[in-house]
């Protein structure tokens, strides 16, 4: 397993140790993030500005 699939899996294992409000609080960022990012990649790339 790769190292990135490690601390995956270490990740994951700690978010189940968590209280369930907790985690469910925790998947709202990430599927918020994820929109985010999604919304992101849509948007067509800008020329110039700040790098």
């Amino acid at each position: 397993m790769s190292e990135k699939e490690n601390d995956t899996k270490k990740m994951l294992e700690t978010l189940r140790k968590l209280p369930e409000k907790a985690q469910e609080k925790i998947g709202y960022m990430i599927e918020g993030a994820a929109l985010v990012s999604a919304a992101h990649e849509d948007e067509p790339k800008k020329d110039g500005g700040a790098a």
